[in-house]
C-alpha cells in the first residue's frame, strides 16, 4: 500500500512535467499538514562479506551507511531521486537482515535511520 501523488513542474510558459510520485506513509507532527515519508529497506546481503549489520549498527551506524552507499550507490541515489520529486519530507532507512542464514522467508529489522 502506498498513496501516489500528482506533480506538476512548469518549465516555461508552454511547457510543463506532470509526474506521479509515490508516498509511502504520513507522519502526525506539530504543523497541520503530516510530514510525507518514503520507506526503504537495506537488505543486509551476507555478513561473511561485508559489514555484518548485527555487530556494527549500534557503534558503526555511519560507516555502514557509507559502506552501503559505496556498494548500493545506484539504488540510494534513486531512493534520494524519488524523495525529491515527490516532495517527500524524509527518508526512513531500514537495516534488514535474515532470521536465519539459510531463511530466505523470514527477516528482523535491526534498526531504523530517518534522513
Amino acid at each position: 500500500p502506498l498513496a501516489y501523488r500528482y506533480r506538476k513542474w512548469v518549465l516555461k510558459d508552454d511547457y510543463a512535467i506532470l509526474a506521479r510520485c509515490e508516498v509511502d506513509a504520513a507522519q502526525k507532527t506539530a504543523k497541520s499538514e503530516p510530514d510525507l515519508l518514503l520507506l526503504r529497506a537495506l537488505n543486509e546481503w551476507d555478513a561473511k562479506a561485508g559489514a555484518d549489520y548485527r555487530k556494527s549498527l549500534d557503534s558503526q551506524k555511519g560507516a555502514l551507511l557509507a559502506t552501503e552507499i559505496k556498494n548500493n550507490s545506484a539504488k540510494l541515489f534513486k531512493w534520494t531521486a524519488q524523495a525529491l520529486l515527490s516532495g517527500a519530507d524524509a527518508i526512513k532507512l531500514g537495516y534488514v537482515s535474515r532470521h536465519q542464514p539459510k531463511d530466505p522467508q523470514n527477516h528482523v529489522i535491526l534498526g531504523v535511520q530517518g534522513y
